[in-house]
């Protein structure tokens, strides 16, 4: 996410493992870094992301617009049961990569979940981040690295 592309990892699966319609929205994608890795930097990258961002929106929209009219939303089942056994995944969500493992024995709620957020790897950095960080920036550094605090007590 934001805090390691600040500090110059090229890292996002949307380009790396592409799924979805990623692939075709390739050429918008590409990588925003920095190699400052400073709070600053993690700021400016966030909102370069968003500026990205509302371009992936237009083009998904205009590429839906040139598919034409049709039904775009179609009914689901009330219950739903994931077949049974086990699979991972990752994906790249606002603050890094997030990742999933499920198992299922094919009822209607999982019998694991399990989620690995971005903010639990951001929480492991502040030790070495904060060493010797002066008092008045402490609130501007530890925001910076985008924590949510419900992720990281699990």
């Amino acid at each position: 996410g934001p805090v390691a592309r600040a500090a110059g990892l090229p890292l996002d699966l949307r380009t790396a493992d592409p799924d979805l319609a990623y692939a075709e929205l390739a050429p918008l994608l590409a990588p925003l870094t920095s190699i400052a890795g400073d709070a600053a930097a993690r700021y400016a990258l966030l909102l370069a992301e968003v500026v990205r961002s509302l371009d992936l929106l237009d083009a998904s929209a205009a590429a839906l617009h040139s598919l034409g009219d049709g039904p775009v939303s179609v009914p689901l089942p009330k219950v739903l049961r994931v077949p049974e056994g086990t699979t991972s995944a990752w994906l790249e969500s606002a603050f890094g990569i997030t990742g999933v493992h499920l198992e299922s024995r094919g009822d209607r709620t999982p019998y694991r979940l399990a989620l690995r957020t971005p903010a639990s790897a951001h929480a492991a950095l502040l030790g070495e981040t904060l060493a010797g960080t002066p008092v008045e920036l402490l609130e501007a550094v530890v925001s910076s690295f985008f924590l949510v605090v419900g992720d990281i007590d699990k």
